[in-house]
This record gives structure tokens, C-alpha cells and sequence, in this order.
């Protein structure tokens, strides 16, 4: 029997390396991993500032936003503007979206994808050693268009203010 999986992985595949292993649950708890499956692997960016991040562990929900480079030459600066001037309108209380007036953050929300019976681990080289440390969840991150959510608010109130018509009956 040893000879069928020895003549299966044979020589030509050397082993390169061998460590001892090091299990741990020190954060197993709290240890979870993030995807972003629709995002194009030549389009990252590692400039992108987290302006902020909402967390919502018991549900293992995140909403994190990113700060847009409106300065990169692929970025339609007249697009943005469109979209903030759709997003907020001509807002006179001072809350708007896009406070610079052009869109300038974008959104990523994540919910968890798999049960927590994962038999999934993050491992990491330190001292010779493999360290791996089992995963809570693992968490698929898309795009949030909650500034869409407001587009739509806003037209159905223009649109309902400019249904209101006023009639006078005189007896």
C-alpha cells in the first residue's frame, strides 16, 4: 500500500522544507478572513485609505470605506461630480454624502459566507516555525452602493412633491 502513494508522489517534487507546526486558538475566536472575489487581481490598489469601518460582530457584518484617488488619470472627474450632485442635490442642511462634492469614497460591505465549522487556518512563518491559527468566518466583501439608495430617495421626493397639486372649489 505504501508503495501505490509513494510511486504517486514521487522524487521529481522534492520536499523544500520542513518546520515544526505550532496550532494555536489564541484567536480563533476573533480571527476572521476577508475576500473580495469580483475585484480584478491587476486592479489593486495599495493606496487606498480606509476612511472608516462599521462592525457588526454578532451578525459578522463590515462596512468599510475607502477613500477614491480622484486625481488617478482613469478617474472621469465629470462622472463624479454627476454622481454626488445626484447623490446629495443642492442640500443646503450641510448633510451630504460626498462632502467635497464629487465622489470621492466608495463603499465595500461583507457578511459571512460559510459556517463556522470551518476547516480553514492562517498560517505564518516565524523563527522556522509554521504557526497556524484557526478561522471564525470567512467574510465576501462587495461593493456597497448605499449613495445609489440615495439617488433614489431623493427622485421619489422630487417626484412625489411634483405630484401635489392644489384645487379650490368655490360654492
Amino acid at each position: 500500500m505504501d508503495t501505490d502513494v509513494d510511486n504517486k508522489f514521487s522524487d521529481d517534487d522534492e520536499v523544500a522544507y520542513e518546520a515544526n507546526v505550532r496550532l494555536t486558538k489564541t484567536l480563533s475566536d476573533v480571527l476572521n478572513l476577508f475576500i473580495y472575489p469580483i475585484r480584478h487581481s491587476g486592479n489593486i490598489s495599495q493606496d487606498s485609505t480606509c476612511l472608516s469601518a462599521r462592525i457588526k460582530p454578532k451578525q459578522q457584518r463590515v462596512e468599510l470605506e475607502f477613500g477614491i484617488d480622484i486625481n488617478a488619470g482613469n478617474y472621469d472627474t465629470s462622472r463624479g461630480e454627476q454622481i454626488a450632485y445626484n447623490v446629495d442635490g443642492q442640500s443646503s442642511n450641510g448633510e451630504c454624502y460626498f462632502n467635497s462634492g464629487i465622489m470621492d469614497k466608495k463603499l465595500l460591505v461583507g457578511t459571512k459566507v460559510l459556517d463556522s465549522d470551518l476547516n480553514y487556518a492562517l498560517g505564518f512563518m516565524r523563527k522556522g516555525e509554521l504557526h497556524l491559527t484557526s478561522l471564525h468566518s470567512i467574510i465576501e466583501v462587495n461593493p456597497g452602493y448605499i449613495h445609489m439608495d440615495k439617488i433614489d430617495t431623493s427622485t421619489k421626493k422630487s417626484l412625489n412633491a411634483s405630484n401635489y397639486c392644489s384645487f379650490s372649489f368655490s360654492l
